[in-house]
């Protein structure tokens, strides 16, 4: 994290004229009691870390935990705390979505690179001499750029799962088809939960999953919630890293890349140190303010 704290800093809090604001804390036990209220005899559990960021957790009928992070709700409720029960139901509500899919795996969009596809072909080539591609477990879609591609897991909440052609065979074949329901799910699931932090323009993605690099396939759909200077730029270095600059913004755009180069090389879940550009659902690589062309 202290990366993040060297390139963005903290963003700022907004100020309320409302002298009854509610702090993190108390916040999180309201919105315990009102998931409380709702599930009836459930025990519900508030977390917190060291940075004073607060869950709301209990066990489902299923047996698996549930979370709930806060840190999006409240700060939706800072920026609006006239409507306190209207946010905190809203957020219960979507995440109610989340669990109410997790009984069964759903499919899901990972960024990966082209150097783990091919490491992991021949690793499973190596152990299934005889397999034939449909039987390989990686359907994948490339991306604009010479680093980065979409694969596709299925996501029951308590094990993940990379997607092969037996899952493609409930599509007819259509893998336009599952790309459209994995962004669905992606977007059902997991936007309402992404939190930008930073300012000044210069921003990160806190999302507490495994998903924060594939929001970047959702760009489009918290483009606006952004005020940069020129077009987006947007660095991925791991699988839990998403972080966006303006590309007129040259004093943002160096410490972008020195931040987005140290933590590709040390994150174990790496992805790349280049930058992007998000266009028409795809990732095209920036360079010195433009394109680069494959």
């Amino acid at each position: 994290m202290e990366l993040l704290r060297r390139l963005f800093g903290k963003k700022p809090t907004p100020s309320s004229g409302n002298g009854n604001l509610l702090d993190a804390k108390a916040f999180a036990q309201r919105y315990a009691a009102t998931v409380k209220e709702l599930l009836g005899p459930a025990e519900v559990r508030i977390q917190s870390d060291d940075t004073n960021r607060f869950s709301v957790r209990w066990d489902s009928e299923a047996g698996w935990e549930i979370c709930h992070f806060l840190d999006n709700a409240y700060d939706t409720y800072r920026h609006d705390p006239e409507n306190l029960d209207q946010i905190i139901h809203t957020y219960i509500r979507s995440q109610d979505q989340v669990t109410q899919t997790q009984d069964e795996a759903v499919v899901l969009p990972v960024i990966k690179t082209r150097a783990w596809l091919d490491a992991s072909l021949e690793q499973m080539r190596q152990a299934f001499p005889d397999a034939t591609p449909e039987q390989m477990p990686f359907l994948t879609r490339p991306l604009s750029n010479d680093e980065l591609l979409i694969t596709y897991v299925e996501d029951s909440g308590e094990q993940m799962r990379f997607v092969g052609g037996e899952v493609l065979e409930k599509f007819g074949g259509d893998r336009e088809a599952l790309h459209r329901l994995a962004l669905d799910n992606l977007q059902r699931q997991w936007l309402p939960h992404l939190q930008l932090k930073g300012g000044d323009g210069r921003y990160f993605v806190t999302l507490d999953t495994n998903y924060e690099a594939s929001m970047a396939l959702l760009f489009e759909h918290w483009r606006e919630r952004l005020e940069v200077a020129g077009e987006p730029v947007l660095a991925i270095p791991a699988r839990d890293r998403l972080m966006i600059c303006g590309s007129e913004d040259e004093e943002s755009l160096g410490k972008l890349r020195r931040v987005a180069t140290d933590m590709a090389a040390e994150s174990p879940y790496s992805l790349s140190s280049a930058l992007f550009v998000f266009r028409d659902g795809d990732l095209l690589a920036f360079t010195n303010g433009f394109e680069k062309d494959n």
